[in-house]
């Protein structure tokens, strides 16, 4: 007798073997004890979850010859006769192959005669929305008035592309994807059954790899027999299927930890050549990333990690969940781009460094204290080495990690070498913020009435504003905030900044929190953030209100009444919220991007070429220049 494969062998022969679909099932189970019976039923879902099965249960059961029932005998010759797939009167149609309407009259010429042997003629159509809209118009009739003998069980895994007027002809059920955890006990019982050794860990990957569908796991599993030679062990699956282990995973995310892009993409090469596909890695990282958010969100409990749960954790302690939200979206998105990709290795090498690019802020240097960050980078480095530590001395070679690069020369140090270049002053020469405290207020009352720009403006221009803004390490709504402010006044440690009217709506008390953060890492010391529109009290504000306080304090010094308050006047039209001059870094970037398009179209104008089409009536508009990138 010839091999019958899994899925057809151990197909359900009552509804008790069904897994899964209990919501279906009751209704089914209820409606045959009750001979409650419908005339059409159409069944959904997606392959392998047990349409057909369904279906030819129902089949079985309204022809047994013991009687309408939900438990047939299965011995009788009906039931036998379905099992085998040799009722007469079980007519099973594939709609894919016959989708005329011709087709369809032939079969609707033949309902009108009674079963042969069953009680009932059963019309079982498989991939009904195959059918031509011909044909579903000249099943409409037959199919909401059948003959008393005749059943329809419809089957799709597509229900939106019926007409609506088949949909309200039947009983829908809609067959959900099993659980991993019910595709693995029926495995469990079914290789008992047949006798045939296996790993639990093994069936685990199996039931996994079947994405909920039975028929998927059943023919996993006589695939996973054949490459093993009889039985079913956990490393030659991974190996069919092309799964990256947890050993491999836990370097990989390592190396992605440490940034550590020469051997992230020399470790990748080596994943492709031990015959792992790109998608089964990238699936591996995305889930990774969701289960680092579920840890982060405090849902313990997680069974089934990728990857050990040290380094889950270290996931967790290094990254934020905006973070991972944008690492998972990378890594799903990039299976999208695989099979554009020149080789498997391109693909994959860029997905990864896509994650390290977005993690270590190439276009921006630090601007952090530099003994600051090498103490973070130390810090995160050497916990890394011991999680790196019992991949190193594993056994099998091919899966050592890559020994990350010397600290010395890491993209973190020649960032920090830049921040020594471009944050540090001379000893002798006192940096732009030493000198604004140093400011006399007198000073800046007595320059106002020159036409000149008072010491005030002249020593926040010191202050670049623009680069202070990309040094932060900023992201999402907190660094659109930063992008569309200017530096309105520094009083001490208080720093107030005027906002542009497009994103007051964003500057809430958390991104405050975020930007005060980011200034007091950059300058070392507590920084207070204040805004010009959240500190109006009776149309002034806090800066000139501040500028009050001080001038009570010369007034001590001789200073009349009436001279205070034309200087407070005075020192308000220079800190006037509406009359500031200051300019957001987006709008020095647009200015730039402005400028530059206006010496294109200068030049463009001096070309002899361009000067010879306007002689003739064409036109160069200024307005169609578009820039991507600034030079």
């Amino acid at each position: 007798m010839s091999y019958q494969v899994l899925a057809r062998k151990h197909r359900p022969k009552n509804f008790s073997e069904v897994v899964g679909q209990e919501h279906v099932l009751n209704s089914l189970i209820h409606g045959l004890d009750q001979n409650r019976l419908h005339h059409a039923y159409l069944f959904t879902g997606t392959r392998g979850v047990g349409k057909t099965s369904l279906a030819r249960l129902l089949a079985k059961s309204v022809n047994c010859l013991k009687g309408v029932s939900s438990k047939p005998c299965g011995n009788c010759d009906h039931c036998i006769a379905i099992e085998q797939g040799r009722f007469v009167d079980l007519i099973e149609i594939d709609a894919a192959s016959r989708t005329k309407v011709e087709d369809t009259r032939d079969i609707l010429d033949n309902v009108q005669y009674m079963p042969s042997q069953g009680k009932y003629k059963i019309y079982l159509i498989d991939e009904v929305h195959m059918l031509s809209q011909h044909s579903f118009n000249a099943l409409l009739k037959t199919l909401e008035e059948p003959p008393e003998h005749v059943k329809f069980l419809l089957a799709t895994t597509d229900p939106h592309k019926l007409p609506i007027t088949i949909l309200s002809r039947c009983l829908q059920f809609n067959l959900k994807h099993i659980t991993e955890l019910q595709i693995k006990r029926k495995l469990e019982d079914i290789l008992s059954y047949e006798q045939i050794p296996f790993e639990t860990d093994a069936l685990s990957v199996i039931a996994h790899a079947a994405d909920g569908s039975m028929r998927d796991a059943l023919s996993l599993t006589d695939q996973s027999i054949a490459f093993s030679k009889g039985q079913i062990v956990t490393a030659d699956v991974k190996a069919m299927l092309g799964i990256v282990d947890t050993q491999m995973l836990d370097t990989l995310l390592l190396l992605i930890l440490e940034e550590n892009t020469t051997a992230l993409i020399e470790y990748s090469n080596d994943i492709i050549q031990a015959g792992k596909s790109p998608e089964s890695v990238l699936n591996a990282i995305s889930e990774c990333f969701y289960y680092a958010s579920l840890t982060n969100f405090k849902m313990l409990n997680l069974e089934n990690l990728p990857c050990t749960t040290e380094v889950l954790t270290a996931i967790t302690q290094n990254y934020s969940l905006d973070q991972l939200q944008l690492y998972y979206q990378l890594s799903i998105k990039a299976k999208e781009d695989i099979h554009l990709a020149p080789t498997a290795q391109c693909g994959l090498g860029m997905a990864l460094l896509r994650l390290c690019a977005f993690s270590l802020d190439l276009n921006t240097p630090f601007q952090e204290n530099t003994a600051y960050s090498r103490s973070q980078v130390q810090k995160k480095n050497e916990e890394l080495d011991e999680l790196k530590a019992p991949l190193t001395h594993s056994k099998k070679e091919s899966y050592s990690p890559i020994t990350s690069i010397p600290q010395e020369t890491s993209h973190i140090d020649n960032l920090t070498q830049t921040q020594e270049k471009t944050l540090h002053y001379p000893t002798d020469t006192p940096s732009p913020l030493q000198e604004i405290k140093e400011i006399n207020l007198v000073d800046i009352l007595s320059q106002h009435s020159s036409p000149q720009v008072t010491a005030y403006e002249k020593h926040l221009e010191k202050i670049d504003w623009y680069q202070i803004s990309q040094s932060l390490g900023l992201k999402g709504t907190v660094l659109q905030v930063v992008l569309n402010c200017s530096l309105f006044s520094i009083d001490n440690n208080i720093y107030t900044l005027q906002a542009a009217d497009s994103i007051k709506a964003l500057i809430t008390p958390n991104s405050i929190q975020k930007i005060e953060d980011a200034l007091s890492k950059r300058q070392g010391h507590k920084i207070i953030l204040e805004f010009t529109h959240l500190n109006i009290q009776n149309k002034t504000t806090r800066p000139i209100s501040t500028s009050q306080q001080k001038i009570k304090e010369l007034e001590t010094n001789n200073f009349s009444v009436q001279q205070n308050q034309e200087n407070i006047a005075d020192l308000a039209k220079v800190t006037s919220f509406e009359t500031s001059s200051h300019n957001t870094p987006a709008q020095i970037n647009q200015q730039q991007k402005e400028k530059r398009i206006d010496q294109i179209y200068q030049s463009l104008k001096q070309n002899a070429d361009i000067q010879k089409l306007e002689s003739i009536g064409f036109e160069v508009l200024k307005e169609n220049i578009k820039l991507t990138t600034l030079p």
